[in-house]
């Protein structure tokens, strides 16, 4: 059975495949989680917290999931990603379809800097000095998750991985 919270985060998502983010209420959204407004409102300001709170969930799993990696190439990371962030497909379209993508930028900035100062140390000084570096991999990488989850038959993650990582050479 599911939480209130996923209960929600699946009704919106529902909606959202058939009317754009900004045209669903609070009540709407309520009625189709089958909550009251009391207990979004207890747990939500804003629709996007929805949303935002799902992706840093997944973010989270996924940082520690490359953490806890043996391997740690470019490749490694590309083929992680690309496998961890198939199933949100559907999150990922809605997103698009409703101009929201960016809200997923956001998170690739944050938490790529989280990888990089765990897995290579970096201090925030250097951290300042890679900015660019972070700006670059998150947006291509975010550009590439957009474009590949907006395919209809994407392809594999390992081929989307491969081609990603010609593209950085």
């Amino acid at each position: 059975m599911l939480g209130f919270q996923d209960e929600i985060l699946e009704s919106l998502l529902l909606l959202m495949k058939t009317k754009g983010f900004n045209d669903i209420s609070v009540s709407e959204l309520c009625r189709k989680a089958g909550v009251s407004r009391m207990t979004y409102y207890r747990n939500y300001n804003r629709k996007e917290e929805v949303i935002t709170r799902h992706l840093d969930t997944l973010f989270d799993q996924y940082v520690k999931e490359i953490l806890a990696l043996t391997f740690k190439t470019p490749y490694d990371f590309s083929i992680k990603f690309f496998s961890y962030f198939k199933p949100e497909r559907t999150l990922i379209q809605c997103l698009a379809r409703s101009r929201m993508e960016s809200l997923i930028l956001g998170c690739f900035e944050r938490y790529l800097e989280l990888i990089f100062q765990n897995l290579f140390g970096y201090t925030l000084l250097e951290m300042g000095l890679r900015r660019f570096e972070i700006e670059f991999i998150s947006g291509g990488l975010y550009k590439t998750l957009i474009a590949w989850s907006l395919c209809e038959s994407p392809p594999v993650a390992s081929h989307i991985a491969l081609t990603y990582l010609r593209a950085l050479s």
